[in-house]
Order: structure tokens, then sequence, then C-alpha cells
């Protein structure tokens, strides 16, 4: 089985390793900003399912759910674009 190297990949579509890093990293950032979206459409959701459920205990436990589920949701897309913002930056180009 071979490896793949970032050479190859880079001579086979035309781009050097600084494009191919912006480009991942953009297609990255990208993808956590959808799912901060989702994260906070949920906690809206959440919010709503708790403002509406009136004195029913169950519908309240699930709201509450979702809201943390949802916050932690969001502190975890945090610290990931944290981190790949950090690896980037302090990865030197070969």
């Amino acid at each position: 089985m071979s490896s793949i190297s970032i050479q190859a990949f880079n001579g086979q579509f035309g781009l050097t390793s600084s494009e191919l890093r912006t480009s991942l990293t953009n297609f990255v950032t990208v993808v956590l900003g959808l799912l901060s979206l989702v994260a906070l459409f949920t906690l809206m959701i959440g919010a709503i399912r708790w403002a509406v459920s009136g004195s029913n205990e169950e519908f309240k436990d699930q709201a509450q759910a979702m809201i943390s589920g949802s916050i932690i949701s969001q502190i975890i897309i945090i610290l990931a674009w944290a981190i790949i913002v950090f690896v980037v930056s302090t990865v030197q180009p070969s």
C-alpha cells in the first residue's frame, strides 16, 4: 500500500503547500461554521421547547438536555477551531 504525500497531491492539482494549507483551513472553517449554526439552531429550539413546556417536567427536562447539549457542542466547536488555527499557524511549510 503506497502512502499519499502532500507533494504528490500538490503536483496533481497544481497547488503549492501554502495554497493547500489555506484551502484545507478554509474548508474546515466553513464546516465548523455550519456546525456552529446547527448548534445555535438546536439551542433556539431547546429554548422554545422550554418556554412552552409549561408545568410538564418531562418536556422541561428534554429541553434542558437539548440546551446543555447545544452549549457543549458549541464549546467543542470553538475549541476545535482554536486547535486548528494554532496548528496551522505553528506548522512551518516544508
